[in-house]
């Protein structure tokens, strides 16, 4: 397994709130979940992916995202992973956006 080399935020070491990416297999990245108040990304991947029982359909955010593989547990921390984007690209122009009010814990300290 090796690190994402295109990865453009987060963090490089492992940390409550994730850590850096790895590559599982070609076309695939793996993201850390978090931990206490980071939790939560793979079940958001879950209920975004899962059909709704009515309409037999994922939600249409889903067709905006990375493709959902699951999770896997990786040197014993849980990893959800997600399509690679930027796989067979020379040199991929990436950005890291936010979604949201509030990048940080909100008992963060201010340094």
């Amino acid at each position: 397994m090796q690190p994402f080399k295109n990865q453009v935020g987060g963090h490089k070491e492992l940390t409550e709130e994730g850590g850096a990416l790895v590559v599982p297999s070609p076309g695939l990245v793996a993201k850390p979940t978090g931990h206490g108040y980071w939790a939560g990304e793979d079940a958001f991947y879950e209920t975004l992916c899962k059909p709704d029982p009515l309409t037999k359909r994922a939600d249409p955010l889903a067709q905006w995202c990375p493709a959902y593989h699951g999770t896997r547990v990786l040197a014993g921390r849980t990893h959800v992973v997600l399509e690679d984007l930027t796989h067979g690209m020379r040199r991929p122009c990436v950005v890291d956006i936010k979604v949201g009010t509030c990048t940080v814990a909100p008992d963060a300290a201010w340094p």
